[in-house]
């Protein structure tokens, strides 16, 4: 997974952009076109698109750069005046909430705007999901979350807005005892829920700790999927903003260590430094692998935001691949399988076993269809024992 030439400049591009410094020089090594690509595919385009109009490129490239800033503009504000008139709805009923990730993470860069948006994902109380549930129901939204279900978050659709995830809770990593600790402490974060001007907009964020433990969940439950420079960035302008010695000392590191994510918050952090001019000189990462915040970093970049520089197919392999990491984990994945594609497996828990079987046959079927040769099954099997050795060295459970 070794990082290429491209590739290695768009890391030192992003790198002088923070820093300040002029944009590195393009080389005959480096494709301007493909650093392009990269760029978008981590959905990092618009950060430093500044310096990278000023190293000498084609005018059809400049126009493609410039088009995709524009896109990136645009839908940061349809995301924010959606987001806003449904922070207003609940308000209106009197219902607790606090944005996550979105805007929560783009408050900490600086231009909020140039943060790549998506979806809006909210969480309320645990005594309040009904009631806001109902309300935004109410106001024409949709729910269309997938069949099956979600327990974590309903996927709520209106008319011209992006996607809101309401959340019954956040965690997701499937160990109960760390994500008990995680949801208690956003639960309980919803009681000191800060207003935060972003970008001209006022948005409920949760309290440093409990938002910073969010943006390093996100990180997590994206390593296996796809993880790409987006979220990093968000994790590392969170470190600049708010993790410094004291609060590290002061309750992040026991935090982070009851959600079996310390390894991974340092990892990170070094990471950050030694590749993307982060300019926090807290101490506490330093005792972090370097060689493993290197491998880190060749993860990310081999994987672009959400799978983008893999393969559909080749990505869901791979995901399975993790699941069956292990006889537990792969009965697991099995049963999860059968009951999310078997309507009566859901409503007979004595069908666990016959779901477990199902689960296994849809799993083969999806294989078969891919029509892969053997030797490139054995070599995405490979690389999956790759990635796994990585997320033990990270302590990670989230895969």
């Amino acid at each position: 997974m070794a990082i290429n030439d491209n590739e290695r400049y768009v890391l030192d591009l992003l790198s002088a952009w923070h820093t300040g410094k002029p944009a590195p020089r393009l080389t005959a090594a480096v494709d301007a076109g493909k650093v392009q690509e990269e760029l978008r595919k981590q959905t990092v385009m618009a950060l430093p698109v500044d310096a990278f109009l000023k190293v000498g490129l084609s005018k059809e490239l400049e126009n493609k750069c410039l088009l995709d800033v524009a896109n990136v503009l645009k839908t940061w504000f349809k995301v924010m005046q959606a987001q806003e008139e449904v922070l207003e709805l609940l308000a209106s009923e009197g219902i607790s909430v606090a944005v996550l990730k979105g805007a929560a993470a783009g408050m900490y860069y600086p231009e909020p705007e140039r943060r790549c948006m998506g979806d809006i994902d909210l969480i309320v109380g645990p005594g309040e999901y009904d009631r806001a549930y109902d309300a935004l129901v109410g106001d024409a939204w949709i729910d269309r979350t997938p069949s099956g279900g979600y327990r974590r978050h309903a996927c709520l659709f209106k008319e011209g807005c992006p996607e809101v995830e309401l959340h019954r809770f956040f965690s997701s990593s499937g160990n109960g005892t760390q994500d008990d600790y995680l949801d208690g402490r956003v639960f309980r974060g919803l009681g000191s829920v800060r207003m935060a001007d972003v970008g001209g907009f006022q948005v409920p964020v949760l309290p440093p700790l409990e938002n910073g433990l969010v943006l390093l969940s996100h990180v997590n439950q994206h390593l296996g999927s796809g993880l790409g420079l987006r979220q990093i960035f968000d994790w590392m302008f969170f470190v600049e903003a708010e993790l410094d010695d004291e609060l590290w000392a002061n309750g992040f590191v026991q935090a982070a260590e009851s959600i079996g994510m310390k390894r991974l918050a340092e990892a990170l952090t070094l990471m950050c430094k030694r590749h993307l001019g982060m300019k926090r000189t807290a101490s506490w990462c330093e005792a972090a692998d370097a060689s493993l915040a290197d491998d880190l970093l060749e993860y990310i970049i081999s994987k672009g935001n959400m799978g983008r520089k893999r393969d559909f197919g080749e990505q869901a392999t791979l995901t399975v691949l993790h699941r069956f990491r292990n006889p537990v984990s792969a009965v697991k994945a099995m049963y999860a399988s059968g009951c999310a594609h078997w309507e009566f497996a859901r409503e007979k828990p004595l069908l666990a076993p016959a779901a477990v079987v199902y689960g296994g046959f849809h799993y083969l079927r999806k294989g078969f269809q891919r029509g892969i040769s053997l030797n490139q099954l054995r070599e995405e099997a490979r690389t999956s024992s790759e990635e796994v050795q990585l997320f033990e060295r990270l302590g990670v459970t989230r895969l």
